[in-house]
């Protein structure tokens, strides 16, 4: 990529441009127009940048912008199928929308990349754990997950999930016992 580009756009390892922004009030909104404009010029220069589409479409879902999201995570995974970031983003972009079963089949392929996203652990627990549809409950293999997300992070959510969790799989006192 063109020097003219801001430096925070190179970096590939995190949320780019999204995260050296201030995140407040209106300020919040401003900076994710910023980023949105940083990948749009990044999507100029390389039409098949897919950390790009990813971000762009994480930038969509802090702002609510779930369809549109998932349309970035759809161009980013036609380029990258195997693209976690995209998944992810997808997953949780189809989760908010009401689709538990479309996040679901997105979080698992991102585990059958790298089974130690511990985030993507804790979600798909919490799916396992919470969700109204009967045929996706599975309270064992919630437990699981829960349990690994919870080992492997100091996240307090993810012990909230361990404790729905507990709960899905009749584990009561366990479940109280996480959370107090």
């Amino acid at each position: 990529l063109p020097a003219a580009l801001p430096a925070d756009l190179l970096d590939l390892g995190g949320e780019i441009a999204l995260h050296d922004r201030p995140q407040v009030g209106d300020e919040h909104l401003a900076s994710l127009e910023a980023a949105v404009a940083d990948f749009n010029r990044a999507l100029e220069l390389n039409p098949r940048y897919v950390d790009a589409f990813s971000n762009r479409a994480l930038a969509a879902s802090r702002r609510g912008a779930f369809a549109e999201a998932i349309q970035d995570c759809d161009q980013a995974l036609s380029i990258n199928p195997r693209a976690t970031r995209a998944l992810y983003h997808r997953g949780y972009a189809r989760d908010r929308q009401g689709d538990p079963v479309g996040a679901l089949s997105d979080y698992l392929q991102v585990l059958d990349i790298n089974p130690d996203h511990l985030e993507v652990c804790n979600n798909v627990a919490w799916i396992l754990a919470t969700s109204p549809e009967e045929r996706l409950r599975d309270g064992a293999r919630a437990v699981r997950l829960a349990e690994r997300a919870a080992s492997g992070s100091s996240d307090a959510g993810f012990l909230d999930t361990l404790g729905a969790a507990y709960a899905a799989a009749g584990r009561f006192t366990d479940a109280v016992a996480v959370q107090t």
